[in-house]
């Protein structure tokens, strides 16, 4: 199994998930690089990545891959929405399981915001295509909550924190 995490200008990084043996996790921002010792506990693509105001990074939901074969499709990639979320220790090397979302996901943005809770936004599942919600991870209570939806639905998009707090999708 493995998953992808950005590394240094937008180059993904592989990630060995699983595995009792060491694995090489690039966490580069701004030139910082750390290297992790501990297995990912879920394998996951198309998540997202983001530092918290702590230093450990919040993986977010993400896909889990396979290929099937069957009578309608011979080789097809099937993704598998994921609702788990776990945060990396850089201090410890570990990655932990935290709260889950109430929507599993992938293709969704995350944005930091000023108050160090994190604004997880659309994306994309096999359920219910492409999503309209959002919903707060709170790294003190390691919890998600809704919040509003947002006015259309939408998945591989960007989300910016603007200087007035606000976010711009």
């Amino acid at each position: 199994s493995r998953a992808f995490v950005p590394a240094k200008k937008g180059q993904p990084v592989e990630v060995a998930a699983g595995h009792q043996t060491k694995v090489a996790l690039l966490l580069a921002r701004l030139g910082d690089v750390s290297c992790a010792r501990g297995p990912l506990s879920r394998a996951r693509v198309f998540h997202t990545a983001t530092r918290l105001p702590s230093g450990r990074i919040l993986l977010i939901g993400g896909a889990k891959s396979s290929v099937s074969v069957d009578s309608t499709c011979s080789g097809c990639l099937r993704l598998e929405a994921s609702r788990y979320t776990e945060i990396y220790d850089p201090s410890t090397g570990a990655f932990t399981l935290t709260g889950s979302m109430a929507s599993a996901r992938y293709f969704h943005a995350a944005t930091l915001l000023n108050n160090g809770k994190v604004l997880v936004t659309g994306g994309y599942n096999s359920t219910s295509g492409s999503l309209v919600s959002a919903e707060l991870y709170d790294p003190s209570t390691e919890t998600f909550t809704a919040t509003n939806n947002m006015v259309s639905a939408r998945y591989l998009h960007i989300a910016t924190l603007l200087n007035n707090g606000k976010v711009l999708l």
